[in-house]
């Protein structure tokens, strides 16, 4: 996904989520909608544009964690971050999962399609010649203690209080890559 692809599903949620509960009032701790979380920031629909989103990374943005993630404020305001980038917050992640199934969708579905028709995407595929591993992002520093068993549940039926660790989203990338694998072969 790209800021693009954001910032569409960033206006498309203000239109057909706005009265959604996404957070509290810091001051009064009652809920606030997304109309009002948006109100309160001060923007409106018109004027959210690729500049003023402002999450494009660049060379300076790889080096350090930290200014990577503040990189990743939605217009600089770090609620929106929460509301639509985030997992742990008032909304259990609701916004931030759509964001990653798409993200998903993106990446593997062409990489399915070009292996069972290498003419569907005749770029894709000559790339892929040269493609060796896929890396992800992450803070490496924090620990994640999750234990994959029989009793994990499976994202269908996932209801724990807590958000996924990232290990349980990546284990489902290493899913999808270990089918393609075995597909290219």
């Amino acid at each position: 996904m790209n800021q693009k692809h954001l910032l569409r599903f960033i206006k498309k949620t203000i239109r057909t989520k706005s009265d959604v509960y996404v957070c509290e009032d810091p001051k009064t701790k009652k809920p606030m909608t997304l109309s009002e979380l948006v109100d309160k920031i001060g923007i409106t629909l018109y004027d959210l544009n690729i500049d003023n989103l402002d999450v494009h990374a660049d060379r300076n943005t790889f080096h350090r964690f930290d200014k990577f993630n503040a990189k990743y404020n939605p217009i600089g305001q770090s609620q929106l971050r929460e509301v639509f980038l985030k997992t742990d917050n008032y909304i259990k992640g609701v916004f931030f999962a759509h964001v990653l199934k798409d993200i998903i969708t993106n990446v593997f579905q062409p990489l399915f399609e070009v292996t069972v028709n290498p003419k569907s995407h005749p770029e894709l595929h000559a790339f892929l010649q040269y493609v060796t591993g896929f890396d992800s992002v992450d803070d490496e520093s924090k620990s994640d203690k999750v234990v994959f068993n029989a009793s994990t549940p499976t994202p269908d039926v996932y209801d724990l209080n807590e958000n996924p660790p990232y290990s349980y989203y990546i284990f489902y990338m290493f899913a999808n890559i270990s089918q393609l694998n075995q597909l290219r072969r």
